[in-house]
């Protein structure tokens, strides 16, 4: 029995299917612990706050939030982390690899956050263009027609209509 459950490593055979979601499992204890997943049961609630969890490692996790522990360790640069995956996601800083892709100019990233952080700077621009489209036929505040040229820094590019008092 012990050596079909081994063999099933290296075959990738799944004989045990989850009847509500359909995924496959090397074993029927990884189903019953899967199918807990599916159940609104949450026997385990924290001491803290009273969040209650579906297992009982997930509970322990938890834990972790209220106790400031962060076991899990950057070997890179010894930063510390509470979740085994946020090591994960913080080793992508080290490594070249950028896998996240900005879909308005190309640029991409190393982390998802860096990308987020990235595309606000593109809503803003957008904010900035739609302002200045909102504001083409008023007065700028540097005394010459907007209309005629000015643009967003005071610069002209034709030559400037400068405004009469009391002529507008």
């Amino acid at each position: 029995m012990q050596l079909t459950l081994h063999m099933r490593t290296h075959t990738g055979e799944k004989p045990f299917q989850c009847l509500d979601c359909g995924r496959t499992f090397a074993t029927s204890a990884a189903r019953n612990v899967h199918l807990k997943s599916h159940s609104d049961n949450r026997p385990f609630p924290c001491s803290t706050c009273g969040k209650a969890f579906k297992m009982k490692d997930k509970l322990k996790r938890h834990m972790l939030i209220h106790s400031g522990e962060k076991p899990f360790r950057c070997s890179k640069c010894d930063m510390t982390f509470a979740e085994p995956g946020a090591v994960t996601s913080h080793m992508r800083v080290h490594s070249n690899e950028r896998r996240y892709l900005c879909d308005i100019c190309g640029n991409s990233f190393k982390t998802s956050s860096y990308l987020t952080f990235h595309c606000k700077k593109h809503s803003r621009d957008k904010r900035v263009q739609q302002k200045k489209r909102k504001n083409k036929n008023r007065i700028t505040s540097w005394g010459y027609d907007s209309v005629k040229g000015i643009s967003s820094v005071g610069v002209s590019t034709t030559s400037p209509v400068p405004i009469i008092p009391g002529k507008h």
